[in-house]
C-alpha cells in the first residue's frame, strides 16, 4: 500500500512517493494506493497501519472538536477511504480503524512508528 497524496506543500513529497511507486511497479508488486494529506504541521498516511495475525489496524484522524488540527473535513472522507482500501488489499482479515489524536500524530506518527521500536533497557 502506497500513499497517493492528495495535497502536500512540499514537492519532494510526490517525487519520492512516485519513485516508491515505480521501483515497487518494476518488481511486479500488487500496488494498493490510498489517499494520503499532508499539512505544513501533521502527516495523515494511512500507510502507518499495522498487521498483526488476522487484524489490520488502521489509523483514523478526523476529530470533531472544533479546536482540533485535526479537524479537517476532508479527513472523514480520507478515513473512509483508508478502511474500503485496507479491506481490499487484506482480504479476509479485519479491518479495525484506530483514532490517533494530533498529539501523537506529531510526536509519535501512528500506529506503526508507536509499535517498530521498544524503548532502550526493556
Amino acid at each position: 500500500i502506497l500513499p497517493n497524496l492528495v495535497d502536500s506543500p512540499n514537492e519532494e513529497d510526490y517525487t519520492c512517493i512516485q519513485n516508491a511507486y515505480n521501483s515497487f511497479e518494476s518488481w511486479d508488486f500488487k500496488i494498493y494506493e490510498v489517499d494520503t494529506l499532508i499539512t505544513d504541521e501533521y502527516i495523515f498516511t494511512y500507510t502507518n497501519a499495522q498487521v498483526i495475525n488476522d487484524i489490520v489496524l488502521v489509523p483514523q484522524y478526523y476529530d470533531s472538536a472544533s479546536n482540533s488540527p485535526c479537524h479537517i473535513e476532508q479527513l472523514i472522507e480520507l478515513d473512509e477511504n483508508a478502511l474500503d482500501v485496507f479491506g481490499k488489499a487484506f482480504p479476509g482479515k479485519t479491518i479495525i480503524p484506530i483514532h490517533i489524536p494530533h498529539e501523537v500524530i506529531g510526536a509519535q506518527g501512528a500506529i506503526h512508528c508507536m509499535t517498530m521500536t521498544r524503548p532502550g533497557g526493556a
